[in-house]
């Protein structure tokens, strides 16, 4: 279905019972599929091809809506939505992807959200609920096309996954949410680059790899961001299950960046976040903040012997560096790690430019890795060799995730090198 740029007025498309189609070309307020009853499978919105590329309002993908793929389109946002309310079987879109690899595949996701009539800002670039297999790949979201400038939208989610299954956050581009409350908000500042939660369902395995947060393009430079990953359920009724942020390897690690809150919030309702192998840096809060349970829930946790406090990630101690030595071109990292006895954890190492206000530290640049088991008295000293930080990073800092749960620290105290 191609309409093409001779069609000046604004059309609505509707597919409730179609498969294999293609719309290229068209510039219309929606696409939506919405097969509720029938089936709505192996249809693509847009192309890789010049001209093939839509540009949208909205792209709707309902109930059971399967096998479909967005990709070189410009969209206001894009939703993949199932709900308890669909026919029976048919509750669940899945297998859906948005973006891809390459750059032709991109979206470019931008202008999304509105106010609610007390001023409150809402809305997201990419909604995917009650869906499962849902891949959003590639994508620009809440930038310019060519990823460098922020694009102005009230918008307070790049991402948002909540009551869904299996999703992969992949190789996305997420910066410039940052949304000003107006009337009975005024003076409030709302935004999360990517939000994972639940509300009337559990959330399971979300996996966010390769992502640039809070960065342009390049990843080396601040597009205004109010905050950077958050895993937080609504009540504590329905949690959030398996949340993995980053990982082991190649390719896997984000950039999370320069944002005005935080780089990653765990909430104190969930229990396994695991955020590992990742570039965390430059925020003017915690770069990773695991909430305790009561009002003065944020900031830096300290320690506590034996493990046994509670709150996000179950408040999982961090490491503690006693001494850093170079020699050669390498780096010696030694210190105590006290947790649950007999568990095994993954210690990752990091240095960073500069640390923070807090004397807590960020992860920049990730050195690298040891695994340990602790003893019945949740003790396991480390002594870990690594290639030397580079220059000019000099603030040497830790994280723990415990290997059972999935569950990993905030940033350990700053050791900083003469």
């Amino acid at each position: 279905i191609g309409l093409g740029p001779v069609y000046q007025r604004r059309l609505s498309l509707s597919v409730q019972a179609g498969n294999n189609n293609r719309f290229i070309g068209n510039t219309t307020d929606g696409i939506e599929l919405d097969p509720n009853p029938g089936t709505t499978t192996g249809n693509i919105i847009g192309g890789t091809e010049p001209g093939e590329g839509n540009t949208l309002g909205s792209v709707e993908i309902y109930c059971g809506a399967s096998d479909n793929v967005v990709v070189g389109n410009t969209i206001r946002e894009v939703n993949v939505v199932g709900s308890q309310y669909c026919e029976p079987g048919n509750e669940y879109p899945m297998n859906n992807r948005i973006g891809g690899p390459t750059a032709a595949e991109r979206n470019v996701i931008s202008g999304f959200g509105r106010r609610s009539g007390e001023g409150y800002p809402s809305g997201e670039g990419v909604l995917v609920t009650y869906a499962k297999d849902t891949l959003v790949e590639g994508n620009y979201i809440g930038v310019t096309a060519d990823g460098m400038n922020r694009v102005n939208q009230i918008g307070t989610s790049g991402v948002r996954v909540y009551d869904a299954f299996d999703t992969l956050i992949r190789g996305n581009l997420i910066s410039g949410i940052r949304a000003l409350g107006s009337n009975h908000s005024a003076g409030q500042i709302f935004g999360n680059a990517i939000e994972v939660g639940s509300i009337n369902e559990h959330t399971y395995r979300t996996t966010i790899h390769g992502n640039l947060i809070g960065t342009d393009a390049t990843g080396l430079n601040p597009i205004q961001t109010r905050s950077g990953i958050v895993v937080a359920p609504s009540t504590g009724i329905y949690s959030v299950h398996d949340t993995i942020i980053g990982g082991i390897e190649p390719g896997q690690a984000n950039t999370i960046a320069f944002t005005e809150v935080r780089g990653v919030t765990v909430s104190a309702l969930v229990q396994s976040a695991t955020i590992l192998g990742n570039s965390i840096f430059g925020h003017e809060g915690m770069g990773i903040d695991l909430y305790k349970i009561g009002l003065n829930d944020r900031g830096v946790t300290p320690n506590d012997p034996g493990d046994t406090d509670t709150g996000g990630n179950g408040l999982q101690n961090y490491p503690e560096i006693t001494s850093v030595s170079t020699s050669d071109g390498t780096m010696t990292i030694a210190g105590a790690f006290n947790s649950i006895p007999a568990r095994s954890y993954r210690l990752e190492f990091f240095s960073n430019q500069e640390c923070d206000q807090t004397g807590f530290g960020e992860g920049q640049h990730f050195l690298g890795a040891a695994e340990v088991t602790t003893d019945a008295n949740g003790d396991a000293p480390f002594n870990l060799t690594v290639q030397e930080a580079p220059s000019g990073m000099m603030f040497i800092t830790a994280t723990a995730t415990d290997l059972s749960i999935g569950a990993t620290s905030e940033f350990s105290a700053c050791f900083g090198m003469s």
